[in-house]
């Protein structure tokens, strides 16, 4: 059975369910009463289930609806958004079982136990326990975290239930140790004792989710300095070149991206030379930073015009090293300043661990198609 989430402007409103291919059995269950004339006239006031597909629903799945940049089979028509609901593969990893006996790969000598929330009706000594903890690859590449929670009330049997988290696509994108940080937020597993500390201990997960083992660049050996040669500058371009390709496919306007050519970016960086910090590993330019002040917009603030690192320097440190350089030639300023897009997450997360909070400034930007939002770091 495929399962579609149904949105119209972002909202959900219903769901929309394929049975079987051969018998063409489907079935759209509207959520609740609510609706709006927009709504009414697609067809969206009522549920509906037969031997045919809805015409509405199946003329959007297809390819040319697709929505591009995720893993996640999504269309999108105009208002409506179909998001499908991605099922189980076999492949799972197998965290811990309570179960499990010493030697077993998910035993664990720890209870992984909680106190259950204490009310007035709470009955005395009631405690609650992690059965398993595992983790899902679905059918359409994605992963989702699984934990199943019991508690003992006092009375002739055990109840409980078993919690399903998707672990969001741009996760994958952090560090592997910082991803692991993240992951054990879902599923109330921190709340049951796993860190991600005990992640990173267990064989053959980091292969499960698909991150490379990944030699860590000498942070000695990356030299920070200005931009000079035109060596540099190439190499400076192409790192912007790269780094927009690799991150933005989805998030920004696809027409600017094919249009941002490296010959686009050369011209660019041999236009504003001045300013610019480069990360350079073994004579190659792996990342830049450029800085400065708007006189015109902010000229009391400094700013970081743009901080690019190639993807394979992630996690390694040099992306700190770019902002904390570019910080200091910014001394000068009490507050400084960085623009990103408002759905870059692993940007939002960058920025804020060093420092900047979003002041509450935004923008749309017309030339790529998409939000930004301003962050602001105080000293």
């Amino acid at each position: 059975m495929n399962d579609y989430k149904v949105f119209y402007d972002d909202a959900r409103v219903g769901h929309y369910y394929v049975f079987d291919d051969e018998v063409r059995y489907s079935a759209f269950r509207r959520d609740d009463e609510g609706y709006s004339d927009d709504q009414r006239e697609l067809g969206l006031d009522t549920s509906y289930q037969g031997h045919e597909p809805l015409q509405l629903f199946a003329e959007m799945i297809d390819e040319a609806y697709r929505v591009p940049g995720t893993r996640r089979v999504i269309y999108q028509k105009g208002h409506l958004k179909l998001e499908r609901t991605p099922n189980r593969t076999d492949e799972q990893f197998s965290v811990y079982r309570r179960s499990a006996d010493e030697g077993d790969p998910d035993y664990s000598p720890l209870p992984h136990d909680a106190p259950h929330y204490e009310g007035p009706s709470t009955p005395e000594g009631m405690r609650e326990w992690a059965s398993w903890y595992a983790f899902n690859k679905m059918d359409d590449g994605t992963y989702e975290a699984e934990l199943d929670v019991a508690w003992w009330w006092g009375g002739g049997h055990n109840d409980g239930g078993t919690i399903h988290r998707e672990i969001p696509e741009e996760w994958f994108e952090l560090p592997y140790e910082e991803f692991l940080q993240e992951v054990v937020s879902l599923a109330a597993a921190a709340h049951y004792g796993f860190t991600a500390e005990m992640l990173l201990e267990r064989e053959g997960l980091r292969e499960f989710f698909g991150f490379a083992e990944q030699p860590a660049a000498d942070a000695a050996a990356i030299t920070i300095k200005q931009m000079e040669t035109d060596d540099e500058i190439r190499g400076r371009a192409y790192v912007h070149w790269k780094a927009w390709h690799e991150t933005y496919p989805g998030l920004v306007n696809q027409e600017y991206l094919d249009k941002l050519t490296l010959e686009r970016c050369i011209e660019l960086a041999f236009k504003w030379p001045s300013n610019n910090l480069i990360a350079v590993d073994d004579g190659r330019v792996v990342g830049f930073a450029a800085y400065g002040v708007r006189e015109d917009e902010t000229p009391n603030m400094g700013e970081v015009f743009a901080l690019y690192v190639l993807s394979e320097y992630h996690g390694t440190g040099v992306g700190r090293q770019l902002m904390d350089a570019a910080l200091e030639q910014l001394g000068a300023y009490p507050r400084v300043c960085v623009w990103t897009l408002k759905d870059n997450a692993r940007a939002r997360r960058f920025y804020e661990k060093c420092g900047f909070q979003p002041d509450g400034t935004e923008k749309y930007s017309t030339i790529i198609d998409a939000e930004e939002i301003r962050m602001t770091l105080e000293r």
